[in-house]
């Protein structure tokens, strides 16, 4: 490439006209102000996402429930009347949970397992990506990132 002025490709310098950065060669450059430019190493600097990890905690009911509540209580040596009274909940109720006809909410579920001594509950982790609105930008590369995470997950 030449001098963008007159096209001559001898000894080639750059020079500000017009508020331009240009090419120019040694006849050309009084049109302007020669400009010289410095060959820096650029470093690769990862701007601060505006997109937040945070791990998520579900805790659900294991689906075997009603053969743990049961075996638990054989054990025990209990009738479903006594472990009624035990946990302070009718008889009926220990009924439906052995029979797999009720599934106990997370309340009654952790009352199960510390006077029956078993595991009901699990809990699963799950990292979620959130957007912080506090900041600045927020960029279509933080979106991108927010539907990618939700690709990994599913």
């Amino acid at each position: 490439m030449g001098c963008e002025i007159c096209g001559s490709n001898r000894n080639l310098v750059d020079a500000i006209i017009e508020r331009a950065t240009v090419k120019v060669c040694d006849r050309c450059k009084h049109f302007g102000t020669v400009v010289v430019i410095e060959s820096k190493k650029i470093e690769s600097i990862k701007p601060k996402s505006n997109v937040l990890e945070e791990e998520q905690v579900t805790e659900y009911v294991v689906e075997d429930y009603d053969e743990r509540i049961k075996k638990a209580r054989g054990e025990l040596g209990l009738t479903q009347e006594d472990a009624g009274k035990l946990l302070k909940e009718k008889a009926s109720l220990i009924s439906k949970l052995e029979n797999g006809d009720l599934r106990p909410s997370l309340i009654l579920a952790k009352k199960l397992e510390k006077y029956l001594n078993i595991t009901l509950i699990k809990e699963y982790r799950e990292s979620v990506a959130k957007i912080d609105f506090n900041k600045d930008s927020f960029t279509i590369g933080d979106l991108a990132k927010i539907k990618n995470k939700r690709k990994e997950y599913k």
